[in-house]
Formats: structure tokens, sequence, C-alpha cells
């Protein structure tokens, strides 16, 4: 907990920082302005004065924070005269503790009231106003209750202590194997930190704050620093936006059955760009903290606790063992099976499954939506943003399309929305000859433009583009539901007139039910005379970089891009003008439109010499052997021009629902595919046999594909 540096708010800005790159800010402000008081309330100063002990987070004179426990069994621990002060009796102080040399006059100090036997726990900040022999006050500047979560339940030991020896202090750099042992085996820590707003002079708001968990949710690494999970709460982030802003933390550990206790101060990093909390169960993100100075103090304390249960929040979560264990059977069993895994993905992906049209709807003039159902006990999960192939026969001929699946991951259905084409066979078959009970073949969905989800997200979107982001949309508010996380996203979508919007009902409801965390902008190009302006859509014009800057307050996001393959250019090269780096921004597009980015137009054209001039060409599960010449152009047309259906989409290397295996041989991809594939595989919208084919138990010349 912190002091504010505005009257407006109660967070600083380092708080504010991480509320606002995770989405929560204004909710979260909203709450604290309720829930932060400048005095204590009657059943906060009870709680304090009816403990025998608590734990204080200060900090000594070169800035190092500390935390520390203080316990007296005989007498008053605090006093509470009235709502703005606590005083705390000195003969509470532990020997060797570095509290004594911290209480000087005008200190910040922090205070955690917990009382473990109940897991009731309340928070406040202030500062030392006055400081004698006997005891020492606190002027409170900040107070709030918090919630029980990963409180382990502890009672008191009434009968008295055995004889034990005299507290003795050992200081040192490393932890030794007691500590590490303490670490390892610890379900709770208290963790001291402060705001520093970078002026040369420590700002107000000492803080001292509990983190629990299993034992083992705490890990020692190789260098001696500690790898610590943070768990979902009530998205205050004091500790962490403290860590934020001076990168400083002070730990405290407690043998809570031999009254031993660890402390340690040191630096502490929050660990933006590691993946690896996805491994860890129950953990947002994670943050790392190196000792530099540390103090194990054995028989400290002067009281005891036996543990009684784990915190409910507690046994949700995982450790680091479970980890690493679940990590050595991932390696042994894809060390195992991975082949006969990828054979068995392989064949599942294309597989043709029937699927039923269990509605059709108009969504406006030119897109019409269908919702397709699969017998009983099928599985029709996919991954948002991905694309559903489809084959079925118009008049006697069997094609195949790809359309983007516009539906929520978890629904127990199937939606594509497709877009009328004039002059397109299937999109016109789709949107006037099928019929709800007709049916159609589908494959797995496939794609790999799907959403990440690590931060805050910009999604633009184009005509039909829109169709995988609205899709992302609805996943982002179900793990929102399920995990009560949250992430910001904003949707952007330019069309040029009413009569092309599509889903508006459908966003709008999203919007509404997002407690701001979703936001939704219409650009209209060429918007019909009657509408307004700001109630039909939001600005008229394009997509532009004076409209991203108004938009976005930060540029730490993710971008998605969909849609034609101008826009997909436009809104790529703007994305990177405000800072965006590459690897943030994934892209989809429809139809032969692939995006340049800026690390491909520097790299030389692939050589096309290196392509045969014939080949045999064996597609294997089709029993069709035909020449193939340099004139028929890629694999995916020779195919075709031979009436074997292939899944197809962008025929420019992204979209990977013409990757098939090579069985033997090898081909040459005339355009770099963005689309991930391995070397034993062809991706035949960009393929065609290279000269120099490997040949393994085939003749020479000879391509075998697995089609």
């Amino acid at each position: 907990m912190t002091h504010s540096n505005s009257p407006q708010t109660p967070f600083h800005s380092g708080e504010i920082a991480l509320q606002q790159r995770l989405g929560v800010h204004e909710r979260t402000d909203a709450l604290g302005r309720r829930m932060i008081r400048d005095y204590m309330p009657e059943q906060h100063r009870l709680l304090y004065t009816q403990l025998p002990y608590l734990f204080i987070g200060h900090r000594d004179t070169h800035g190092r924070p500390w935390a520390s426990i203080v316990v007296n069994l005989t007498g008053h621990l605090v006093q509470s005269p009235d709502a703005q002060t606590l005083r705390i009796n000195k003969a509470a102080l532990l020997p060797f503790d570095p509290l004594a040399q911290n209480l000087t006059t005008k200190a910040h100090i922090g205070v955690l009231g917990l009382e473990l036997s109940s897991r009731r726990r309340n928070r406040l900040s202030g500062t030392i106003s006055h400081n004698s022999d006997s005891l020492f006050e606190i002027n409170v500047n900040q107070t709030f209750g918090n919630c029980p979560q990963y409180i382990q339940t502890r009672t008191l030991i009434d009968s008295p202590k055995r004889a034990q020896p005299a507290p003795e202090l050992k200081t040192m750099h490393q932890l030794d194997q007691a500590a590490i042992t303490l670490i390892e085996n610890s379900d709770t820590f208290f963790v001291a930190s402060y705001y520093d707003d970078g002026s040369g002079q420590h700002s107000n708001g000492t803080d001292i704050s509990h983190r629990g968990g299993r034992p083992g949710f705490v890990r020692l690494n190789a260098d001696g620093s500690l790898t610590i999970p943070d768990y979902s709460g009530n998205n205050y982030f004091n500790t962490l936006g403290n860590i934020e802003s001076n990168q400083r933390a002070g730990l405290l550990f407690i043998d809570f059955s031999s009254g031993h206790i660890l402390s340690m101060t040191g630096s502490a990093t929050l660990l933006w760009d590691s993946d690896e909390h996805c491994s860890f169960k129950g953990a947002q993100r994670l943050w790392q903290f190196q000792p530099e100075a540390i103090r194990w103090i054995n028989y400290a304390l002067p009281i005891q606790w036996s543990f009684e249960q784990y915190s409910p929040s507690s046994l949700l979560t995982g450790t680091w063992g479970e980890v690493a264990l679940e990590q050595l059977e991932l390696q042994s069993t894809l060390q195992s099976e991975r082949q006969s895994e990828r054979q068995s993905e392989r064949q599942s992906e294309r597989q043709w499954h029937q699927l039923v049209v269990a509605r059709s709807v108009a969504e406006n003039s030119t897109i019409r939506s269908l919702y397709l159902t699969a017998p009983a006990g099928s599985n029709l999960t996919f991954a948002a943003g991905q694309f559903l192939p489809i084959k079925i026969n118009i008049d006697g001929r069997e094609v195949t399309r790809t359309y983007t699946l516009s539906s929520r991951p978890d629904d127990t259905h199937y939606r594509i929305s497709v877009k009328h084409d004039t002059h397109g066979i299937v999109s016109s078959y789709l949107h006037r000859a099928l019929k709800v009970g007709d049916t159609l073949l589908a494959q797995q969905p496939q794609g790999h433009f799907v959403f990440r989800g690590s931060k805050p997200s910009v999604l633009l979107a184009a005509g039909i583009g829109i169709t995988p982001l609205l899709s992302m949309v609805k996943q982002v508010f179900t793990h929102a539901t399920q995990t009560a996380t949250h992430q910001a996203v904003i949707l952007i979508v330019q069309i040029r007139n009413q009569a092309e919007q599509s889903f508006k009902d459908e966003l709008e409801t999203l919007e509404n039910h997002s407690q701001g965390l979703l936001r939704v902008i219409w650009v209209m190009s060429q918007p019909e005379a009657h509408l307004q302006a700001g109630i039909d859509f939001h600005t008229k014009g394009h997509l532009s970089k004076t409209l991203l800057q108004q938009l976005l307050p930060l540029d730490d996001y993710q971008f998605y891009l969909c849609g034609p393959a101008g826009f997909m250019q436009k809104g790529y090269q703007l994305a990177t003008e405000l800072g965006v780096s590459d690897d943030n921004i994934y892209a989809e597009a429809f139809g032969p439109a692939a995006l340049q980015r800026n690390a491909l137009l520097t790299q030389p054209a692939p050589l096309r010499e290196s392509t045969a001039q014939n080949a045999v060409v064996v597609f294997e599960n089709t029993n069709t052997t035909a020449t193939w010449s340099s004139a028929e152009g890629t694999l995916l047309d020779f195919a075709e021009a031979k009436g074997i259906t292939v899944p197809s989409s962008c025929r420019q290397g992204q979209c990977g629902a013409c990757k098939t295996k090579i069985i033997d041989g090898e081909v040459i991809h005339t355009v770099e595919p963005r689309y991930p594939h391995a070397d034993n595989e062809a991706l035949l919208c960009c393929a065609m046999p290279a000269a120099k084919t490997v040949v393994t138990t085939s003749t020479p010349g000879q391509l075998v594909l697995a089609l």
C-alpha cells in the first residue's frame, strides 16, 4: 500500500501503470476510492489491538526495505487512541531485527494485522510521529481490508514454550542450507516494498503484504534468486506497483514451529517477458527476488503456531515441483510418441466429418452466418481465429473452401460467416441453396492466426475480416469470466457504409457487458447521409495513425489484423510506426493477400532456378500419378487440374490449409511461407518439385505426397 501522489486517486503511478497494462485501472480505481481510507474503521482498530503480533514493513538508511514481525505476549502490543493513530509497544521488538534502528520520526512504515487463526487481515501505511524508549506511534495515511485468499490457518500454541537457546544472529550474502530448506518448505512469507517517484527522495508509502501458496510455491534458482508466482487478487497491485517503481523488496520467512526467522532485502523484478507462469497452476504472472543482504535469527520468536489447514485458494494453485515433473513427463512423452502423434494429428486434420446446418442467419445484405452442429459426442473445439475447411457437392462436383469461425470456442456449434460473391460458386450456393437440415463435410479447424492474449490487444478488421476477431473478442470475455482476469481489448472495424456493417448488435451486447474492458470503434469511409457520427458510427474516413494515438494510452499492445491486402499493410505500418514490435503483430488475410513485413522486405527473393523442369508427382492417398512441368504452376494448381480436391484459402503460404506431408522427394517454396511447417511438409499453394530431389525409395525425379 502506498500514499497517493494525486488527490484524484488512492493509487500512485507504479500501481496505475500495472492496472492500465492489464486493463483493470478504471474498475480498480473506482473500487479503491470506496475501500481505501485515510483512517481506521472501528473493526480494524479492534483487530490491531487484540493481536499479540504484527508484521511491519520499513526501510533502513540505505533505502533498503525490510519485513519484520513484532511480538508481545504480556500486556498490550497495540493501542489505538483514535482512528488515525496506532501505538506499538517497543517491548515487542525482536533481538537482532533491523526494525529497531529504523524507527526514526517521520519514517514511512507499513503494518499488516493478520490473525492467522481466522485469516482476517488489514493493512495500513503511515509515518512515525513519535518514538520513545517504550513505544512508537504511527500516524495513518492509508488503510484497507484484505480478503483471506491464500492464508493458511494457524493457531497459537497456548502451552508454555519449552526452554530453548537464546536468539542468535547469522548474516550472510548467500542462502545456506537451513535457509534454503525453510524457503522450500514454506507455505507463507511476507514482502515489504515502497514507492519511489524517481525524485531522488524516498516517497511516501512503505507497505507489507502476505504471500501464500502450497509448499514449493517459491523456487530457488541457480543464481540464488527466488521466482515467485503472483495469483489473482484485488488488482490493486500495491506490492508489484512498488516493485515496478524502484525494484526493491524485503522478504520475511518464518519457521512457525521453531521460531527461526529468515529476513532478506534485495532487488525485485517483474518477469513480463516470461511465459513460464503458463505452466504454474493459478499464476497470473511471475516476479523474481535477488537477495543482497540476509539475516537468519535462530529462535527469534517467543511463540509457536500449529498448522490447521490450507486456504481453499492455495489448494487451487501449483508448485514448482509439479511444474518440473510435468515438464519431464511431457518431454518423455513427446520423445516416445512425437512421431505417432504427428501422424495421428495429420490424419485427424484431413478426415472429413459430417455437419448439419442448424440455423442460417443473414447478418447484412452480403454476409450470412451458418450454424453447424455435429453428432452427439463430437468434439467441436477450436482456437479463436482458426478457419474451418468445408467440402460440398455442387452439380456433381466436389469443391472445398475455408471459412473463419466466428463463434465462441466453447460453443456447442460452429458458426461460419460467409460473404456473398456474385461470381463465387460456393458462396452463392451457401447463401441461396443451402437450407436448414442440409449437411456438408468439414475437417478439423486449422490455422495459426489465434489469440495469444498476454497483454492489452488492438484488433483491426475490414469487411469480412471481422469474423476471426469477433471470435477472439468472445474468447477474451469467456476467459475473463472463468478466471476473474481482465484483458482490455479495442476492436476497430473499417467499413464503407452501414450496408456493410455486420454483427453490430452482437458486438454492442458484448461491449455493454464487458464493464469497460471492450471498446468497439466503427470507422466508415462513405457513411449514408442519414447516419450521425458518434451514434451510428464513431469516425468518418479511414484507419489512421491519429485515430490510433487517440485511442491507445500505451504503446505496449498486441495487434491482430484481418482484412484485404491494402488494409492489412496499412494497419501493419501504422502499428510499427507506433512502436509495436514485429513479434507483437499477428495477421490473417482473405484471398491472395500476404502481409509484407519489414523484416522480410530486406531479404532477397527466393531463387526459383532450383525448381525442377519436370517431375513425376504421386498423390498417394488418391492413387494418382502424373507428370508435372514448370508451366503447370504450383502443386496446388497441378492437383486441382487433375481433379484432386485440396483445401486452400490464401494461396500465399499464409494460412496452412493446403499443408501436406512429403513422403518422398523435395520441394521448393517459391515464396517464403509464413505458416509454420516441418521439413517434410509442403504448402502446396506456393510449392514446386525441387530440381535436386532427395531420393530415398522412389525413382529419381519423383515426388510423393500424402494427398
